[in-house]
């Protein structure tokens, strides 16, 4: 009986270890293509008006542009615009709260690799 709650113990720690590590984005889903004990992958369609909505990243992340456009961010009051190419990968520092948005005309997509 003790190793049954041992074990149940440590697997829902180990559980939510997994769940911290992984990205969320308040307004917007990615489907998960690959997930390891190092990364996890996620695909994204980002619609023109769609933002992620305010978020921080728990470790740093390599974003690949499959279908680039206009993104605007926001961050510490300050707001930029960029346009990604197509092909394009970009690499992202564990950062502080932030959001950032689809403000051209056309779907954006990008697989996301989140380091844990």
């Amino acid at each position: 009986m003790r190793r049954t709650i041992l074990l149940a113990v440590g697997l829902v720690g180990l559980a939510a270890i997994t769940l911290a590590m992984q990205q969320t984005y308040p307004n917007l889903t990615g489907e998960v293509v690959l997930e390891n004990d190092r990364v996890v992958v996620e695909r994204f369609v980002v619609e023109p008006g769609q933002w992620n909505g305010e978020h921080s990243h728990a470790g740093n992340q390599i974003a690949v542009i499959l279908k680039g456009g206009e993104t605007t961010f926001r961050e510490g009051g300050e707001e930029r615009v960029e346009t990604s190419e197509d092909g394009s990968v970009v690499w992202i520092e564990a950062i502080e709260a932030h959001d950032h948005g689809n403000t051209g005309d056309e779907p954006m997509e990008l697989l996301v690799i989140t380091f844990k």
